[in-house]
């Protein structure tokens, strides 16, 4: 597959899902580093977006092994909590 089609590929695939899911992240961080070393790193991040970005954000962290050892990808994603609906009740 060419880099060109890799890239229309991936853009229409992520068009598609940012439709399904909403709003697109305010933010979003990879870290790869020793496991130790991205959690603070990422703790730091998420410390510091808050002030700048203000209370009604959403914080999120996924883990996942990295291909060197000892070390693991950890993906930070900053999101607007959405407004809870009462709904009538």
């Amino acid at each position: 597959m060419s880099t060109d089609s890799y890239i229309t590929k991936s853009a229409a695939k992520t068009a598609t899902a940012s439709n399904q899911t909403g709003t697109a992240p305010l933010l979003q961080v990879r870290v790869i580093a020793a496991t130790g070393y991205a959690q603070a790193i990422l703790a730091d991040i998420a410390t510091r977006v808050r002030p700048l970005l203000g209370d009604n954000i959403r914080c999120t962290t996924t883990t996942r092994p990295a291909r060197r050892v000892g070390h693991v990808r950890i993906y930070l994603t900053v999101t607007r909590k959405e407004q809870a609906y009462d709904h009538g009740r």
